[in-house]
């Protein structure tokens, strides 16, 4: 390592350097190591160590009172993630584990980084990107570990937290706190989120190979315990494909941004296509398409190097992977419940199209918020069973919505909305069964019981028209299938609608090479 490095980080030091770890009594010893490899590194030094499950501070930790603070958490309450509640009002913030054998040059090195950046990132000696499309969390990691050799600076997706640093101005008014961690063991996940929330770069610092070591201990690691776990596995796969790859791949992500959600379940490759393909054309470029898929495709053309299967799509497509418990659910289920999870993580303000893929984008579909509306709906050109097709979804985020989607999910296992069981038994449908009809049932109760929805929820249910959603019967005798193309094609030569939706027999229109 360059030593011109550290004596450069040496002379800009004239600010509180606060280091936070957190440590659990079962490794009392491997604490004692790292303390005493960090305690002399500088002359501005803070050292606060929560304790986690000791009912005492340790005499020789006592010994240490003119540069280590104790906080003694009998309870273990909120975990390592207690370190976020003794954030300092300024300076350098340090970031340390309890299992680590750190460098004696580690903070000259972080802080000189930090100075390269001009404060602006938060450096770490271990992090990740995530390799798209991501399926697992444990698998679509591609990591850059503290024993590797780094040959130069990095940006990552993910950040290791118990080896990074950043100065108090990085983050500004919006510091890291209790807070953004909700769920315990999951602190790098949540700090990237953060970071990613707030244009905060994660950068991984050039170093030697072995710069840092892993001290031996017992029990398990969180790493260990995640690969062990399926329901903490399954809680990390969730944040980090509704909240962290949106953070980080998502124009205006946060509350003004566009977003188009695509559910392909093995939908026939041609319609995929000419669904992306003519939004793609006619959106705005700054609109995000997203789709839902349950196999691991790359919808987007060259993304990160390698060719997609879909080469029409100029922009960026972000795959949200449906897992195969919640593709169990049954295809409508899993569609509502991935897509209106999705629908909670976005900030307030966020405008969504949900979109079937079998559609025909004549026009930018988003020129319907130009209505006042939370849940926009798409009435039949014609008259028929239901009101509704489920096919194209408008919703304009808030609180409300998120209240109503989360109602709508409760209900994928509970039925315990009546208007809904009574509308699904007179259609001879089985409240049980999610595969289906479930999404087109939901919202046409939705629809049918607005002023409902209006005093329970507070949100306005419109109907912005057929247009948005053209989609002329089409089963039947041979006559009414052939009534119900020339209907569809009428309106693609006269341009009258937004959308064309090729259900049903109308699909024919695109494999007869009869739609462009």
């Amino acid at each position: 390592m360059n030593r011109n490095t550290i004596d450069s980080a040496k002379n800009v030091v004239q600010e509180k350097i606060t280091v936070l770890i957190a440590s659990v009594v079962e490794r009392e010893a491997q604490l004692k190591v790292v303390l005493n490899r960090l305690i002399d590194q500088h002359d501005l030094l803070e050292i606060h160590v929560v304790l986690n499950w000791y009912i005492g501070v340790p005499e020789w930790i006592k010994g240490l009172a003119w540069k280590v603070t104790p906080h003694l958490n009998p309870t273990n309450k909120h975990a390592h993630d207690s370190i976020w509640q003794l954030m300092p009002g300024n300076g350098y913030v340090i970031i340390c584990d309890d299992d680590l054998m750190y460098p004696l040059d580690f903070f000259d090195n972080l802080i000189a980084a930090i100075e390269r950046h001009e404060r602006r990132v938060v450096v770490t000696a271990h992090g990740s990107n995530i390799v798209l499309p991501a399926g697992d969390y444990m698998d679509a990691r591609r990591t850059y570990g503290f024993s590797d050799r780094q040959e130069r600076d990095i940006f990552n997706d993910l950040c290791g937290v118990g080896c990074c640093a950043f100065h108090i101005d990085a983050f500004g008014d919006k510091q890291p706190s209790l807070q953004n961690f909700p769920i315990p063991f999951m602190r790098d996940l949540y700090f990237s989120l953060h970071c990613a929330k707030n244009n905060v770069p994660i950068v991984n610092v050039k170093r030697p190979s072995s710069w840092i070591l892993p001290l031996q201990t017992l029990g398990s690691t969180v790493y260990e315990e995640t690969l062990n776990n399926a329901s903490l596995r399954a809680l990390k796969n969730r944040v980090m494909k509704e909240q962290l790859l949106p953070a980080l791949y998502c124009k205006n992500h946060d509350g003004s941004g566009q977003y188009v959600l695509i559910t392909d379940y093995g939908f026939d490759r041609r319609l995929m296509d000419k669904t992306l393909q003519t939004l793609d054309e006619v959106s705005d470029e700054q609109t995000n398409i997203i789709v839902f898929s349950d196999e691991l495709k790359d919808y987007s053309f060259n993304s990160q190097g390698v060719e997609a299967i879909y080469d029409n799509v100029k922009r960026p497509v972000l795959t949200q992977f449906v897992t195969p418990d919640e593709r169990a659910i049954g295809r409508m289920g899993s569609k509502v419940l991935t897509c209106y999870r999705f629908v909670c993580g976005l900030p307030n303000g966020s405008k969504v199209l949900m979109s079937d893929a079998d559609m025909y984008f004549m026009r930018d579909p988003m020129k319907a918020f130009n209505a006042d509306f939370d849940l926009g709906v798409t009435t039949r050109p014609e008259p028929y069973y239901y009101p509704l097709n489920a096919g194209i979804i408008f919703m304009r985020v808030t609180d409300q919505l998120k209240d109503y989607l989360r109602f709508v999910i409760e209900n994928i296992y509970t039925a315990s909305w009546p208007e809904l069981v009574s509308y699904q038994k007179r259609f001879g449908h089985d409240p049980g069964d999610k595969d289906w009809n479930f999404d087109q049932d939901a919202l046409c109760v939705t629809y049918l019981f607005a002023d409902q929805m209006k005093e329970r929820f507070g949100i306005n249910v419109v109907d912005v028209g057929p247009k948005y959603n053209w989609c002329p019967h089409s089963d039947g005798t041979w006559e009414q299938i052939a009534s119900g193309k020339a209907k569809l094609l009428r309106a693609y030569h006269d341009e009258s609608v937004v959308v064309l939706h090729l259900k049903s027999k109308l699909r024919e229109l695109v494999f007869e090479g009869l739609l462009p």
